[in-house]
């Protein structure tokens, strides 16, 4: 029955938008993916605003992204590619962590909030390749994910995910329902403490053991 919802679609693309017509039926940076699931559209947008002028240089950076619009129309279960990342667009080294807020409402009137997952939790959305080694980021606890690294002036992160899977199992509650993602970035400077003073009011080292993951690192890469 779900499925059969969505058996004839239609396509059309344009540069940074597509569409599916379903006949059956950022202090941040920000970087949004929105989709309806009987009526499915996506786009790619983002506003870029995170720049700091200091006493010495400009602590800069954005999300960026790889967003490629699919050949043939996406049903729940299709792999969407959308890579998200951090470049350092400024000319200090930087600490940066992000925000992924997905938010779903249904197609009534008024919309009601449907339950949506974030990519530390299993639910409806499927984060491909989300790092769980905590090799180049690690979930914090506290809704952020951070980069292990120091990110140099001009560079980029490894992905935060390299894509986004609409479960196939979904339900006729997500019939028509519309589906954002907004990914947002903070970015500090390398300093001790700043990290810990602008992220977790405080420059002791943080309670609970993710966040202690997150110090132990990032505490070894700080400078004087």
């Amino acid at each position: 029955m779900k499925r059969a919802l969505m058996k004839k679609n239609l396509l059309r693309v344009t540069r940074n938008k597509w569409t599916v017509l379903t006949f059956a039926a950022f202090y941040a940076v920000v970087a949004i993916l929105a989709a309806t699931l009987a009526w499915v559209t996506a786009s790619d947008a983002r506003v870029n605003w995170m720049k700091n002028k200091g006493l010495v240089g400009i602590l800069g950076a954005k999300v960026t992204e790889v967003f490629v619009p699919p050949t043939t129309p996406p049903n729940p279960g299709d792999r969407i590619e959308k890579e998200v990342r951090v470049s350092n667009t400024g000319d200090k080294d930087c600490f940066v962590r992000v925000l992924v807020s997905p938010k779903v409402l249904s197609s009534e009137i008024p919309p009601l909030s449907l339950p949506c997952n974030g990519p530390d939790t299993a639910g409806i959305l499927i984060y491909d390749d989300i790092d769980t080694t905590a090799t180049n980021w690690a979930y914090g606890g506290d809704g952020y994910w951070y980069y292990l690294k120091k990110l140099t002036p001009n560079a980029s992160t490894e992905p935060l995910f390299t894509a986004v899977e609409i479960d196939s199992g979904i339900d006729e509650a997500y019939d028509g329902a519309s589906l954002e993602i907004d990914v947002k970035m903070n970015a500090v400077e390398t300093y001790k403490w700043q990290y810990r003073e602008q992220w977790w009011n405080t420059d002791a080292a943080p309670a609970g053991a993710a966040l202690l993951l997150v110090d132990s690192k990032l505490s070894l890469l700080a400078i004087s």
